[in-house]
């Protein structure tokens, strides 16, 4: 009984360090944090700052993967490099209590709010990514199937320069800068 409640407040494996050119793009946009009360631990976070540069990283990394002929990578990466409305982040979260890491929830006990040059701001879209298939946790080896995970998108008025991603709740709180 004893090893079964000690195999709960495991954290989640380290996270991954992939080959190659999109393994160091998502390296650098990736950044991880622990909320813990005491010694429990109550959240585990991972947060990817989708920069068009990332986006195109990945591109090619998804052209790779499913052998896509360049110029179709290409003509994606194009797409996907489009100057973006905001700041965009995937964010995985895992926590021990029950629903506790769904964002959704009105009775959520996390927010998340991005501080920038501009202030605090709340998110503009919170969306769930499901499913969480086997491009998902090859593309983003920190997320697995205890994790919720979302993409989340700020205003542009975050502004440029130095920003930060903020999780925070009764529990405690985790600021990961970007």
């Amino acid at each position: 009984m004893l090893l079964a409640a000690a195999a709960c407040a495991t954290p989640p494996r380290a996270q991954p360090r992939l080959p190659g050119p999109y393994g160091e793009a998502l390296a650098a946009a990736t950044r991880e944090a622990a909320v813990y009360e005491g010694l429990d631990p109550r959240l585990y976070l991972y947060a990817t700052c989708e920069t068009a540069a990332f986006r195109a990283a990945r591109t090619r990394e998804l052209a790779r993967m499913f052998q896509v002929p360049e110029s179709e990578a290409d003509a994606r990466a194009a797409s996907l490099t489009a100057p973006a409305a905001g700041p965009v982040f995937l964010v995985a979260l895992h926590s021990e209590v029950p629903g506790a890491a769904d964002l959704r929830s009105p009775d959520a006990p996390w927010t998340v709010r991005l501080r920038g040059a501009q202030g605090s701001l709340a998110p503009e879209s919170m969306e769930p990514l499901e499913p969480l298939d086997a491009t998902v946790r090859a593309l983003y080896p920190y997320v697995d199937r205890f994790f919720a995970v979302y993409r989340v998108a700020f205003a542009p008025s975050a502004g440029d320069g130095p920003l930060a991603l903020v999780v925070a709740g009764p529990g405690g709180g985790a600021t990961l800068s970007f």
